[in-house]
């Protein structure tokens, strides 16, 4: 597993289109007064959600913002797989 160290984009699914921006969404580690979240970006830099640390790594999401939630859950299911936090 590779450290988390600023911010780093995932594919939204298997066969991304590595020249579409679209096809991955970014991942960055927030800490602050005790809490650790790592917050989740489209590719426009919107927060779609977060993966909450304090909370058995729960993921929250606010807004699809368009991605469908199943690309979002490869997502994330992918950044848990290759990333510590």
């Amino acid at each position: 597993m590779k450290k988390l160290e600023g911010t780093v984009k995932v594919a939204k699914h298997e066969n991304a289109d590595l020249k579409n921006e679209a096809a991955f969404l970014t991942f960055k580690k927030w800490e602050k007064n005790g809490k650790c979240r790592i917050y989740i970006n489209d590719y426009k830099g919107r927060t779609i959600g977060y993966i909450d640390h304090n909370n058995n790594d729960e993921a929250v999401i606010n807004d699809r913002q368009g991605n469908y939630q199943a690309e979002i859950d490869f997502a994330i299911e992918a950044f848990k797989r290759n990333y510590e936090i």
